[in-house]
């Protein structure tokens, strides 16, 4: 294992033991997110088996075991249901990035770029599809409460970028917002490629292979 492999599993497992500890819920509300996992669970499946489009509410419904009354009492639409499902990781990646302790922005930046190609890969072409769609067509954009996933990636990671200015790591100069996007649209592109070849594509290899550039060849010229 390289040097740069062992830290980010270190700030992967410094984050797990310190932020995924349980917090006190009530019978009902754990009743609630339990319900909620189920579709979650049984939606992200057949969308990865049969496609977006191919599939619908009452076929969730009925692999998640719900009636269609709960369904909609999570979410008002098929559409509004994988905004929240494709919505979720990016908020708890931010947040593990917020809480990282140690490491360099390089490895923070393969930290990132791992639990995001993660995300597409287990879930698969079918559903990588109706995550661009989602993100290239304005009519899904008013179901996202805050930017839109690009927007979100972007400010993610010039965030990193601009800490590493604070401390020391990266010069005054650094073009952190020029920066950030570069990466991400790189990311967007490695994601669409994906899809366009039906998931012939290796994620975890290509995500370290550009991490490894990403260190080695764009940050290099700003290194303190």
């Amino acid at each position: 294992m390289n040097s740069q492999s062992g830290n980010i599993n270190k700030l992967s497992g410094l984050y797990l033991s310190d932020f995924n500890k349980e917090t006190r819920m009530t019978k009902r509300q754990q009743q609630y997110e339990e319900t909620k996992q189920k579709i979650w669970e049984a939606g992200k499946r057949l969308i990865a088996q049969k496609g977006y489009d191919q599939v619908s509410i009452a076929d969730i419904t009925k692999a998640s075991g719900v009636s269609p009354g709960n369904f909609y009492h999570y979410f008002k639409s098929k559409d509004a249901f994988f905004a929240a499902l494709e919505q979720q990781p990016y908020e708890e990646l931010a947040e593990e990035l917020e809480h990282l302790p140690e490491g360099t922005v390089g490895e923070k930046l393969a930290y990132y770029i791992e639990k995001r190609f993660h995300f597409l890969g287990e879930n698969g072409p079918n559903f990588t599809r109706q995550w661009i769609r989602h993100a290239s067509e304005p009519a899904y954009h008013e179901l996202y409460q805050d930017d839109s996933k690009i927007d979100t990636d972007i400010r993610m990671v010039e965030l990193l970028l601009r800490k590493a200015v604070e401390k020391n790591e990266l010069r005054a100069e650094t073009p952190a917002a020029s920066l950030a996007r570069l990466i991400v649209l790189s990311l967007f592109g490695t994601t669409f490629y994906y899809s366009v070849r039906d998931g012939q594509l290796d994620l975890p290899g290509w995500g370290k292979e550009l991490s490894r550039l990403i260190d080695t060849v764009i940050l290099k010229e700003f290194r303190s």
